[in-house]
């Protein structure tokens, strides 16, 4: 369960490819124009690759975190 949601976490950044760029695409014009030319894409890939890397030293950890508090928090309603 706490995989499940640092990989959730880890989609939500930001980053283009991802889904919380597209996100961020669809509430703000200015940061989907960004993204439109070539040279853009690039830098998203690269920014992709950077996140996929170091991401997972601050993503998993907050997720593990995240799924033991839900965790106590059902296990509290019971």
């Amino acid at each position: 369960m706490a995989l499940n949601v640092a990989l959730m976490l880890f989609n939500l950044l930001p980053i283009m490819p991802l889904d919380g760029g597209r996100i961020l695409g669809n509430v703000s014009r200015d940061y989907a124009r960004l993204w439109e030319s070539e040279n853009a894409q690039w830098v998203a890939f690269g920014l992709f690759i950077v996140a996929f890397m170091f991401g997972g030293r601050y993503v998993l950890p907050m997720g593990f975190r995240v799924a033991s508090e839900g965790m106590g928090f059902v296990a509290g309603l019971f």
